[in-house]
Formats: C-alpha cells, sequence, structure tokens
C-alpha cells in the first residue's frame, strides 16, 4: 500500500471525532452529580425500576430550571473529546454545545451533527453530511459524560436563540466539516450555538487555533484551512450555570477530571505530537496508556478526597503528570505543598498494585 495511503489511513480517526461524539446511553436516574443552582435533587422519580424508562423528559422543565434559549455544553471524556479540545490554543472545558428549546411543553436540544459515509478517496471531511437534529432533552443527558447547562448573557433575548434553531433545523442547515466560522451558510456545532446567541443579541467571537504542528498537520490533511474555532466553553464563558449533571462522577471527581485535562492541555506545546496522547485501534481512536492511567490515578485520588481544593487538585495533575507522563517543570516547583505525601502514596500504591500483577502474571 502507497505510504500516503497507509498515512490517509493513520488519520481517519479524526473524523469520527470532528462529528458526532457518540450516543451510549447510561440509565438516568444513576447520575452520580445532578447540581442545580448548586443544590443537589433527583432526577428519578420515585420507586423507580432498574433498567426502566426511568425519567419523564418533561418533568425536567420543572426539576432543571428549563427556559427556552438555554445553552448546553457537554463531552464524552475519551480520546475524542481530548482531541477537540487540543484544537484551540487555550484550554476550554466541554467539547460540545447545543439549543434547549421547549416545544408544546417538552424540552429539546437542538444540535448540530454529522455522519461519516463511506467513500474511496479524498479527505473524509468531503464525506461527511449532516444537519441540525432536535433531540429531547433525556436522550441528550444520557450520551454524556457530563453536561452543564447555562443561562444566557444579561440582555440575551432566549426566545430569539430558540427562535434561531427551530429555523435552522426546519430548513435543515448543513453540517460544516471544514469548521469555516466565516460562512453560515453551513455550520459546525458549536458555530451554531455562536450564531443562535448572536440572534439574541449576545455576540461570541471565535477563539485561536492551536499551534501544534502535529495538530495543523492533520487539519491541513482533512482541508480545514481555518485559523480560529468556536469552542463550547467559550460559549458559556462568563454565562451563569444553572445545572450540571453527570452519571458517574461526583462533583469532587468532575472538578478533578477537568484540572487534569487542563495540565494535558498545558504539556500540549507546539513541538509535541498527538501520537504521544493517542493512537488508533481497529475500534476507533484511544488514549495511550500513560494519559489512561493519569487520569484514572487522579480520579482515584478525587474519589479518596485527596484533592480537598482548587489549590491541591492543581498540584496533583502537575505531579501525577510529571511522575506518568515524563518531567515537564522542575519537580521542585512541585513538592512544596501539605498534600504530597497522600499524593505519592497514591503513586506508590498504583506502582506495587502493577507490580504485583506482573510478579503474579510470571508465576
Amino acid at each position: 500500500m502507497p505510504a500516503r495511503h497507509v498515512r490517509a489511513m493513520r488519520l481517519l480517526w479524526v473524523v469520527p471525532a470532528l462529528a458526532a461524539l457518540g450516543c451510549a446511553v447510561t440509565p438516568i436516574d444513576r447520575f452520580e452529580t445532578v447540581i442545580v443552582d448548586e443544590a443537589v435533587v433527583a432526577l428519578a422519580p420515585e420507586g423507580a425500576v432498574e433498567g426502566a424508562d426511568r425519567i419523564d423528559n418533561r418533568a425536567l422543565v420543572g426539576k432543571l430550571g428549563l427556559r427556552s434559549g438555554q445553552i448546553v455544553v457537554s463531552e464524552q471524556g475519551g480520546a475524542d473529546s481530548l482531541f477537540v479540545s487540543l484544537m484551540a490554543q487555550e484550554y476550554r472545558p466541554f467539547v460540545h454545545a447545543g439549543i434547549v428549546a421547549i416545544d408544546d411543553g417538552e424540552p429539546y436540544v437542538y444540535e448540530q451533527n454529522a455522519t461519516l459515509w463511506p467513500h474511496l478517496s479524498g479527505p473524509p471531511t468531503r464525506a461527511m453530511s449532516g444537519s441540525v437534529r432536535r433531540v429531547p432533552l433525556a436522550e441528550f443527558l444520557a450520551r454524556h459524560r457530563v453536561v452543564g447547562l447555562h443561562s444566557n448573557p444579561a440582555g440575551t433575548d432566549g426566545d430569539a436563540v430558540a427562535g434561531f434553531a427551530r429555523e435552522h433545523h426546519r430548513r435543515g442547515t448543513a453540517f460544516d466539516p471544514f469548521f469555516d466560522s466565516d460562512d453560515p451558510r453551513a455550520m459546525y456545532c458549536t458555530e451554531f450555538v455562536a450564531l443562535g446567541l448572536a440572534a439574541g443579541g449576545a455576540r461570541v467571537e471565535p477563539v485561536p487555533l492551536t499551534r501544534n504542528e502535529s495538530v495543523a498537520t492533520v487539519l491541513r490533511w482533512l482541508d480545514i484551512s481555518t485559523d480560529r474555532i468556536h469552542t463550547a466553553g467559550s460559549l458559556v464563558a462568563g454565562a451563569p450555570r444553572i445545572a450540571l449533571l453527570a452519571p458517574r462522577d461526583s462533583p469532587d471527581e468532575l472538578a478533578m477530571y477537568f484540572e487534569l485535562r487542563r495540565e494535558l492541555h498545558r504539556r500540549f506545546t507546539p513541538d509535541q505530537k498527538l501520537g504521544n496522547l493517542l493512537h488508533w485501534s481497529w475500534s476507533g481512536l484511544k488514549l495511550r496508556e500513560g494519559v489512561r492511567t493519569y487520569l484514572r490515578a487522579g480520579l482515584a485520588a478525587a474519589r479518596a478526597g485527596t484533592p480537598a481544593d482548587d489549590a491541591a487538585r492543581v498540584v496533583l495533575a502537575k505531579l501525577l503528570a510529571v511522575n506518568l507522563l515524563g518531567p515537564y517543570e522542575e519537580p521542585a516547583q512541585l513538592v512544596q505543598t501539605d498534600h504530597v505525601p497522600v499524593i505519592q502514596r497514591e503513586l506508590s500504591l498504583r506502582h506495587d498494585h502493577r507490580g504485583h500483577a506482573r510478579r503474579k502474571a510470571r508465576r
């Protein structure tokens, strides 16, 4: 097989990340985190049966304080989410966004979505197609690792935002696989929300793409020539958060998760390779084992209550990265903290566990 075809096959993993980020469903009454206006609430009805369809989509309007024109941001937390977040020069949490609209008393999310169709030649972005779709909010929540619900900036006309979403759903406005923020005839997911906010009177500017050459090489092959992009996090920067929902992670784990991701982004300097963090397998884009171990160790520490506050989470993320991903800055800058003995014990236990597993396998 010619080298250029091999290289193209290796780059195919990027395309699903740029389109829909998956749709696996988690039983919605098992959400570990449901915080509304800083108070924990229960989504599932009392006496809900395991394995059943447990959420009344209409009931979410009252439970979450929903209004038309609010914005949802989300991510699934896997390799696809990491790649999309690395496209931007500055780190922002969340990678996908949609617009909430209450239609006949039911809450829906309007979002841009695309499908990659079989093709024989050329960049796969040219084989992607899709349009604005409308999904019940309960279905949207079940697809993602974490979802944030935000109100609009002050002075925004939420009805106009929702009206924009409904109109482009009616038109079938096409998905933009080339991320061209200057051409509104087709829109990628976060551009769709940014233009919806603009229709309501709130303008959000796109942010610069990363200067990383490895990402730039992939984007050139995909015929993506833009130098800026709308990110989900920038859409809601400064907008009050109404609710935070996560199926598996506690609030402490979510805070740690985003800090771990922030540290990965900080270390992804212009000379780093995407292959240091991600790899392609027959089943799709995957995290490198070192990155997976890094994320698992940080979340395990959060479950154990090790990082007690934001400052401790920053220290933990950096120390874990130095130990598991390699040096980036002098460890002496990291060890002047009361939390280090606990963190080092966590690392020691993980190393002992892996050593025990290896010794057991050799017997």
